[in-house]
């Protein structure tokens, strides 16, 4: 099928506005998609502008002048290496941008998403709970996520509760963990007093004290009124 084609892409690192009769061509729709829209700054010198693969040409490789086949070996070389080149920079100003500008670009992103009505914006809420369904079928009937063995979920962690409880009552490591605690806090409370007083309702307040309290605290257990 024949387009009208660029030679030159209308817009690159290179190049940009050629939109005019010498940038355009009656081709193949394959022409572009051959070069990849790709460009490599050429000169019309002492040979002609490079229009279809096979023409020979002046391109600058490697900050030289280079006579050789457009579409050849060289031309491939170095159109990759400024194509390479302009990725890895694209990568580098992602890397280097700031958290805040990285989080804005996200929300500007979904927000055009959700105008454009695309992904799940597209969706009806109908497709995507039975999506969900299916999503969460797969998982557990292939041992993914949440089903996957050794992860914690709430279930397991309750379940686990549950069975470190039982076993621990059953064993009576809770009665010797209570006994060995009150044997220890014996001595804790040896030359301790008894100390009371009443609040404003007339309920009795009781606390303990290795050193006198001061008024209105009285010694002793006291009574309740």
């Amino acid at each position: 099928m024949l387009n009208l084609e660029h030679i030159d892409p209308k817009k690159s690192k290179f190049v940009s506005g050629l939109e005019n009769d010498y940038n355009e061509i009656i081709a193949d729709e394959s022409y572009n998609k051959s070069k990849n829209n790709r460009f490599v700054p050429y000169r019309v010198c002492d040979y002609p502008a490079p229009v279809t693969f096979g023409d020979i040409g002046e391109f600058l490789i490697q900050n030289e002048w280079i006579v050789c086949e457009f579409g050849g070996p060289e031309w491939w070389a170095e159109s990759n290496r400024i194509g390479n080149a302009q990725v890895e920079a694209g990568r580098i100003g992602v890397r280097s941008q700031s958290r805040e500008a990285k989080v804005l670009g996200g929300i500007r992103g979904t927000e055009a998403i959700r105008r454009q009505g695309a992904g799940i914006y597209g969706l009806t809420h109908e497709e995507r709970v039975e999506n969900g369904r299916i999503g969460g079928a797969k998982a557990r009937d292939e041992g993914l996520g949440i089903h996957a063995a050794g992860v914690k979920t709430f279930e397991t962690c309750s379940q686990g509760g549950k069975r470190g409880g039982a076993a621990t009552r059953d064993s009576g490591k809770l009665r010797e963990t209570s006994r060995l605690g009150g044997a220890v806090q014996g001595p804790r409370n040896k030359g301790m007093a008894w100390y009371h007083c009443y609040d404003e309702e007339g309920n009795i307040i009781r606390k303990r004290s290795k050193t006198p309290l001061p008024k209105p605290w009285v010694a002793g257990k006291g009574k309740t009124k």
